[in-house]
């Protein structure tokens, strides 16, 4: 997968601080390398639709073997503020790794998921224009996009991706030419 401006870094990084209790800034994304495991893409939210579940099952095993290197219950353990808290122990995640670098692999494998629920976002589009009568000039005086998009991981790219359909769509019907 790579970051064709969808916000790709930014969801992934956001994600993997969440479930380890870490600053964003302390999270390092890495994408678009042929070695990597094959993703969907970074078309529309397909990056977060997919890449982000990977991301989130390697926190979930990576929490498990932070956890157990402590000899904490990794079902009772809390990672905020960096550090890993197993009611009234605690560690920092330094201390839980030694220093060290733990590496957590996952994969998600394509499965019913998109079968059982819908994975696209659905929108309404409504668009105010105006047409010269005498030189048939179209101007475009308001738009407002209402969308379905369930859970927004984030606000801001969120944005980011109707204001940039909004745009695809309105480049897209100016530029059509209907002959007759």
């Amino acid at each position: 997968m790579t970051d064709i401006g969808t916000g790709s870094y930014t969801i992934l990084a956001q994600t993997a601080a969440e479930m380890l209790g870490v600053p964003l800034e302390q999270v390092a994304v890495h994408l678009g390398d042929s070695s990597f495991p094959v993703s969907a893409g970074s078309g529309g939210q397909w990056g977060a639709n997919t890449s982000t579940s990977g991301v989130y099952a390697a926190c979930v095993k990576l929490r498990e073997m932070i956890a157990s290197a402590v000899g904490f219950d990794p079902e009772q353990s809390q990672f905020a503020d960096g550090k890993i808290t197993n009611g009234t122990q605690s560690a920092t995640l330094h201390e839980a790794t030694a220093g060290g670098r733990l590496t957590a692999e996952e994969s998600i494998e394509f499965g019913t998921l998109s079968k059982e629920y819908q994975q696209s976002t659905f929108a309404g589009h409504f668009v105010e224009v105006g047409v010269h009568s005498a030189t048939g000039e179209v101007r475009v005086r308001r738009m407002l996009a209402v969308c379905a998009a369930g859970r927004i991981l984030n606000p801001k790219t969120a944005r980011s991706q109707v204001i940039g359909a909004m745009t695809m769509g309105m480049g897209a019907a100016l530029m059509e030419e209907l002959a007759v």
